[in-house]
């Protein structure tokens, strides 16, 4: 599917982000300054575009290689955590995921936690398209994450990498 940016009062579209593209994985979110980000992969590579709030292009994060990108929690002003999967395989499958943070300010991309996917995201590419409204930035939940090998909820701050298992209790 292409990806719209659309005034919700009107149902008119405000600005075309992405065309339709049988092959790229997509994931978006808002950030809470209003600014939309949109997460592509295309043939092993992932990029992350961010548009302002009127849908305009500001620039492009180019992530490295992976598949299947996650934006999760806007764990600081600006700043919001990317997983994504860098190996072969079904994005359900546990192995291979590795967790990033983006600074949209400084295009800044730095390696987090491997096996790690954030648990809250707005757009979910496994179930649906669904969009809840996102965790505030610093908030608890945006520092949740997923282990999926070993299906744990794990709560890691992004600023220190200190990571703590929530559950199952240790």
């Amino acid at each position: 599917d292409g990806v719209s940016l659309v005034d919700t009062a009107s149902g008119n579209r405000v600005a075309s982000l992405a065309a339709p593209e049988r092959t790229a994985l997509r994931a978006a979110r808002f950030l809470a300054d209003g600014r939309l980000l949109l997460a592509e992969s295309r043939r092993g590579r992932v990029a992350v575009r961010i548009f302002d709030a009127a849908g305009v292009p500001q620039r492009q994060i180019d992530v490295g290689g992976g598949r299947w990108p996650w934006l999760g929690g806007e764990w600081a002003p600006g700043r919001v955590t990317l997983g994504m999967r860098t190996t072969a395989g079904h994005a359900r499958d546990p192995g291979g995921w590795r967790t990033l943070s983006l600074d949209v300010e400084t295009a800044t991309v730095t390696p987090l936690a491997g096996g790690l996917r954030p648990a809250v995201a707005a757009d979910d590419p496994f179930y649906g398209r669904r969009v809840v409204a996102p965790p505030p930035p610093g908030s608890p939940a945006t520092r949740l994450f997923l282990e999926l090998d070993g299906h744990r909820l794990v709560r890691l701050d992004p600023a220190t990498g200190e990571r703590q298992v929530l559950l199952p209790a240790p």
